[in-house]
């Protein structure tokens, strides 16, 4: 039994009884809340915002789930590069000693990391969902297309 097929959820997504516009946005907002920094809040604050504003439910959660655990590290880490060079810092990890290493120091030590990687998952999050919203609107679009075409063909 497969636990996620993406060819399906694609599917569901582009055959949603909703206007284009509507899923897109849906699901661009979904993208954003997967990369904010927010970690371990993404499923409560998709529903949440999908409740308050009215959003489709489904095409915000699949929005949401595209960041999963095997592309954390490179889209967070990417989130904190970017915030590093904004922030104008070294980006190079700092010089740990783990063998002396206490709870409280691991704190010590990504504190100076902590608003470069906010910020950069925040602006990486804005340009990933407005990329998002428009490869979705269209891909809605065409899709329903193709299908009033073929069901126009099969019809005749």
């Amino acid at each position: 039994m497969k636990l996620f097929n993406l060819k399906e959820k694609l599917y569901e997504l582009l055959s949603l009884k909703d206007s284009s516009h509507h899923i897109a946005l849906s699901f661009a907002i979904g993208v954003f809340i997967s990369i904010s920094p927010f970690l371990g809040f993404h499923t409560i604050a998709a529903l949440l915002i999908a409740w308050i504003f009215r959003l489709n439910k489904v095409a915000i959660m699949i929005g949401t789930y595209t960041n999963n655990p095997w592309t954390f590290a490179p889209v967070y880490g990417f989130g904190l590069w970017l915030g590093l060079k904004l922030y104008g810092m070294n980006d190079s990890i700092p010089d740990i000693s783990w063998s002396s290493m206490k709870i409280m120091d691991i704190f010590n030590y990504l504190k100076p990391y902590f608003m470069p990687f906010f910020v950069g998952s925040l602006l990486l999050g804005l340009a990933v969902a407005a990329i998002s919203y428009f490869a979705m609107d269209y891909a809605v679009q065409q899709y329903r297309k193709r299908k009033a075409a073929k069901d126009a063909s099969d019809t005749a």
